[in-house]
């Protein structure tokens, strides 16, 4: 993992347990620990966050960052995201509020926790990210999740067992899973 990936996510991590808000790593510095690596630009977290835990979260982050308060009220209320952005170098952070949906909170608790340089971060599972990259795929028509999908699956880290097939068919993604394996996008 790079350096600035490594001190971006050491300092937000922290600055995270100090709020005690719950959260797990995803998206494609999720990824890196399960052998894909590609550049990326920002940081991507899910959080379980209440109106009440905002406030700690601010102040966490206030000062270093710039972070805009009614943003991230609107995002719990609305159940969207919001980002933090370092004052000085770093990576931008993007925090997605976690939404109550049966596979959502599914992922969000079967989150592990993975031993990396500067500490440990819970990360979602190799199974939850290639679903997370399935639906991401989906909606927005990217060729990029698709190939990233692939190179995940590739590594062997994930099993399509029941539970895995289950969560295909219940999120109805069995379409963008067959593209993933054909997909050529390679970026």
């Amino acid at each position: 993992m790079a350096s600035d990936l490594t001190d971006a996510l050491t300092d937000v991590v922290a600055r995270l347990e100090r709020a005690r808000v719950d959260y797990m790593l995803t998206g494609s510095a999720a990824a890196a620990f399960y052998g894909l690596t590609r550049t990326t630009v920002d940081v991507d977290i899910v959080i379980d966050l209440a109106h009440e835990q905002v406030a700690p979260l601010v102040e966490a982050f206030y000062g270093d960052y710039y972070i805009e308060p009614d943003a991230a009220f609107d995002a719990v209320e609305h159940g969207y995201m919001f980002n933090v952005i370092p004052l000085t170098r770093g990576l931008k952070t993007d925090f997605i509020i976690l939404r109550k949906e049966p596979f959502q909170i599914a992922a969000f608790l079967r989150r592990q926790k993975v031993e990396r340089p500067g500490g440990s971060v819970w990360t979602i599972t190799p199974k939850d990210l290639v679903l997370s990259k399935l639906l991401w795929a989906r909606e927005s028509h990217s060729g990029q999740q698709l190939a990233d999908v692939r190179a995940i699956m590739a590594t062997g880290l994930v099993e399509e067992d029941d539970e895995f097939r289950s969560w295909v068919d219940r999120l109805r993604l069995g379409d963008v899973l067959d593209a993933s394996r054909t997909t050529r996008y390679d970026a």
